[in-house]
């Protein structure tokens, strides 16, 4: 029939079991050439995609790795969250300040809070400049620093600030550390 896909198969034979076989076994031989023709057809486009599917794979990964390159390069590379290393970093060192602001908020309070204590129970807190460790073990072997010579102290108290600005303890240690002297009376 025409611009349709039924298809007519015509036999003739004086024995209608017989047209009724062969009809029969050109419409089953003509379907299993069908069915072969859409398997072939399917296997030869499985086998064209899955080229396509590998050269794409080639190409995205070609394109990653001159991403990553470029981002390497120019200090782009990618934290948590889609942010820049350099701005996850900085977020994190802001998040350690806050922390460290309010340890060392808290530290100052409660020193305030102790020398208040002090001041009602007749002790006067004088200010002492931290914890002294390369001056303490200068004495402790046998070396001693001559307060006469200014050079010398200016050197070694250099040493001591840098120390503290370098050792979170010994930077707290001004607010930890409490010496007092007794009011007469």
């Amino acid at each position: 029939m025409e611009k349709s896909r039924v298809i007519v198969i015509d036999f003739l034979s004086e024995d209608p079991k017989l047209a009724a076989e062969v009809a029969n076994a050109i419409a089953d031989a003509y379907l299993v050439r069908q069915q072969a023709a859409k398997q072939q057809q399917a296997r030869a486009a499985g086998e064209w995609l899955a080229g396509e599917i590998e050269s794409m794979r080639r190409k995205v990964a070609d394109a990653e790795a001159k991403v990553e390159a470029f981002r390497a390069n120019s200090n782009l590379l990618v934290g948590t969250n889609n942010t820049t290393l350099s701005a996850q970093s900085l977020g994190d060192v802001n998040a350690q300040l806050a922390a460290s602001r309010a340890q060392k908020a808290d530290a100052q309070s409660k020193a305030k809070l102790i020398r208040e204590m002090l001041r009602a129970g007749g002790v006067e807190p004088v200010r002492w400049y931290g914890v002294w460790l390369f001056v303490d073990w200068l004495e402790f072997g046998g070396a001693v620093l001559d307060a006469a010579d200014t050079e010398q102290v200016r050197a070694t108290a250099e040493v001591e600030l840098e120390a503290a600005r370098r050792d979170p303890y010994r930077a707290l240690s001004r607010v930890f550390h409490l010496v007092g002297r007794r009011r007469p009376g």
